[in-house]
C-alpha cells in the first residue's frame, strides 16, 4: 500500500472508468460499477484493489487472491476466480503500471525554490521546477514540465528537454539531454573520462573535450556516473533504462532499449547495440562490440566481441549453455576428488 505521506492518491475508480481509461475489457459487466480504491499485489490485495496476473506460475495466488478486480491476458482467464472483476488486456503488466501512475500521479510543479541559484543567461520554459540549493549554470537550457530536485547542478551549457525528472544532488555537466529522462538521486553525468598519457615521467592527463548525448526516455538509476567523450561524444540511446551504480566510461555508445543492472562497468569506446540485456556486476573491457539483442548473465567477464542474439555467461565470456556445461563439469571433477581422498 502506497504511503500517503510519499504518494499522491486520486480515485476511486469504478471497474468501467478503469477500463475506459486503460483500454481493458470487463468480461463481468455487472461489476462495471464496483469501485477499487487502490493497486495491490496479488497476495494483499483486499476487495477494494487492483492487481494483475501476467505469468501462470502465479495462477495459486490469483485462485486465493482477494483483490476486487484484476488485469491479466485472454489466455490467463481460466485461472481467475469466481467474484473478481476480470479486465482482460494484451499486455497485463503494462496495463497495471499505467494504472499505478493513475492512482499515484505525480505531484504538481513546486516551482522554483528562494535558495536556487540560476544564472540569468539561462533558458526556463514554463512550468520547470528547480528545489532548494540547486544550481543552474549560465546557458543551460531547461524544457518545460522538468524537475530538478535539490542540491542538484545543471552545468553551463547543459540542454534538458521536456518532463524530464533529475534526482537529488545529481550532476550534469557538458550534455544534451532529451525529453522524459530520468536521472536519479547522486548519479553524474558528463565528468572527465579516465584518459593519461603514460610514461615514465608520470601520467599526462589528457583532456576530455567530449560529450554526452542521452537520448529520449532514458532512465539513470541513483549513484551511476556516466564520463563524457575524449574527443567522440558518449551516447546513450532512446529508451535504455540503466540501474544504479553502474560505470559507462567515455566514447561509449549505447543502442535504443538496453538493459543495464546495478554495479555493470564498461571500459572507454565499448559500443552495445540495439536491445542488448546487460546483468548485474558485469565487467565489459573497452573498444569492444556487443551486437543486437545479445544478453549477458550476471557477473559475466567481456573481454571480445560478442555476436547479435546470443546469451553469454562466465569470465571470459561464452555461450550460456557451453559455461554452464562447464560449471557442471568441474563440479562433477571436484566431488570425484573428494571421494577419493576419503
Amino acid at each position: 500500500m502506497a504511503d500517503p505521506r510519499f504518494y499522491a492518491q486520486t480515485g476511486p475508480f469504478t471497474v468501467m472508468e478503469l477500463c475506459g481509461a486503460l483500454g481493458a475489457r470487463c468480461v463481468q459487466q455487472d461489476l462495471g460499477g464496483r469501485e477499487l480504491a487502490g493497486v495491490a499485489s496479488i497476495d494483499t490485495a483486499t476487495s477494494s484493489d487492483l492487481t494483475f496476473l501476467s505469468d501462470k506460475k502465479y495462477r495459486t495466488s490469483l485462485g486465493n487472491s482477494q483483490a476486487g478486480a484484476c488485469f491479466l491476458s485472454e489466455a490467463l482467464l481460466e485461472f481467475a476466480p469466481d467474484g473478481m472483476a476480470h479486465l482482460v488486456v494484451e499486455d497485463p503488466q503494462r496495463a497495471f503500471a499505467d494504472a499505478i501512475a493513475l492512482f499515484h500521479p505525480e505531484p504538481a510543479s513546486d516551482g522554483i525554490h528562494s535558495s536556487a541559484v540560476i544564472d540569468v543567461s539561462a533558458k526556463l520554459e514554463e512550468g520547470v521546477s528547480v528545489g532548494a540549493n540547486a544550481i543552474i549554470g549560465a546557458g543551460a537550457e531547461i524544457g518545460s514540465g522538468t524537475r530538478i530536485a535539490a542540491g542538484a547542478v545543471i552545468g553551463a551549457g547543459v540542454s534538458l528537454g521536456r518532463d524530464c525528472r533529475i534526482g537529488t544532488n545529481v550532476s550534469v555537466e557538458r550534455a544534451l539531454i532529451g525529453d522524459r529522462v530520468l536521472i536519479s538521486a547522486n548519479a553524474g553525468i558528463g565528468a572527465d573520462g579516465f584518459g593519461y598519457a603514460m610514461g615514465p615521467q608520470g601520467h599526462k592527463k589528457i583532456p576530455q573535450i567530449g560529450r554526452v548525448i542521452i537520448q529520449d526516455d532514458v532512465e539513470i538509476g541513483a549513484g551511476t556516473t556516466i564520463d563524457r567523450g575524449a574527443l567522440d561524444d558518449t551516447v546513450i540511446g532512446e529508451g535504455t533504462k540503466i540501474d544504479n551504480l553502474v560505470q559507462i566510461a567515455h566514447n561509449c555508445r549505447i543502442g535504443r532499449h538496453c538493459v543495464i543492472v546495478a554495479q555493470v562497468g564498461m571500459a572507454g569506446s565499448t559500443i552495445l547495440e540495439d536491445f542488448v540485456v546487460v546483468g548485474g556486476q558485469t565487467a565489459i573491457a573497452g573498444h569492444l562490440t556487443i551486437g543486437a539483442g545479445a544478453m549477458l548473465a550476471a557477473r559475466t567477464g567481456v573481454t571480445g566481441n560478442l555476436a547479435a542474439g546470443g546469451i553469454y555467461g562466465g569470465a571470459p565470456a561464452r555461450p550460456v549453455k557451453e559455461w554452464m556445461r562447464e560449471v557442471a563439469a568441474v563440479s562433477m571433477l571436484a566431488r570425484k576428488g573428494k571421494k577419493k581422498k576419503q
